[in-house]
């Protein structure tokens, strides 16, 4: 709820005219002053706006403007008292323009109390805007953490996937090697067959063990290298390499 800021101006202005038995600079002081201070209307709004921000802002941008014209006009007031008090020769009336300039001076510092006010007011809203964003800070600094944490993961996967891609390479390598260990083997076998086809077996024991060798490494070399052909292919699939 506001603290009534019109309320406020209109006991200043009251003070003054009591005090002074004349209206305030602006309207009729001296009778060189008719322009209205513009105050009213924009306390006003301040009032309204008392616990809207954004109104709030747009009505203190108005009362700044509207006192920063103002307070020249309660300067102009203040000087020609002075004067008109130069050219007064009676006492009493010297004394009341004393008292006029005084009451211009502390309405000047009332209007100076109404700002700190609305400062105060203003300082609230910054408060709270302040704890309204903290979390959005706090995210924000957790949000850079974690694109840094995530650089760090995709240097290490891209490390993890170039060392995949090389291990697949020897692999093929490997795998290539086998194939052609495995048709060594079994041309070998397959020469012995169309030897042995036409003939007796033989006896030699020489023979015999390297041709149990062979059917041995054929066995496992058969499956030995399925598997790594089969392993080479499902790396692939992983990487989206072709092949």
């Amino acid at each position: 709820m506001a603290d009534n800021l019109v309320t406020e101006w209109k006991r200043i202005k009251t003070v003054f005219e009591q005090s002074t038995q004349k209206k305030k600079p602006g309207e009729s002081l001296l009778i060189f002053f008719t322009k209205s201070s513009g105050l009213t209307p924009a306390l006003k709004d301040l009032d309204a706006a008392w616990d809207d921000y954004a109104a709030f802002i747009k009505a203190r941008a108005k009362f700044w403007q509207v006192k920063a014209a103002y307070l020249p006009v309660m300067g102009k007031a203040a000087t020609d008292a002075k004067q008109a008090k130069q050219k007064e020769t009676d006492a009493h009336k010297k004394e009341a323009i004393d008292n006029l300039v005084a009451e211009i001076a502390r309405m000047g510092l009332d209007i100076e109390n109404l700002e700190i006010t609305i400062s105060n007011r203003a300082g609230y809203f910054d408060a709270c805007m302040a704890d309204a964003l903290q979390p959005a800070a706090a995210a924000a600094d957790e949000g850079k953490k974690l694109i840094t944490h995530s650089v760090e993961c995709i240097g290490k996967l891209e490390a993890i996937i170039k060392g995949k891609k090389a291990f697949i390479a020897e692999l093929v390598t490997t795998a290539n090697q086998m194939t052609k260990v495995e048709e060594t083997l079994r041309l070998a076998r397959d020469n012995y067959d169309a030897v042995v086809g036409s003939g007796p077996t033989t006896k030699d024991t020489k023979i015999l063990d390297a041709l149990r060798a062979a059917d041995l490494a054929l066995k496992n070399y058969g499956s030995v290298s399925k598997k790594v052909r089969e392993s080479v292919q499902e790396y692939r699939k992983l990487l989206n390499e072709p092949g």
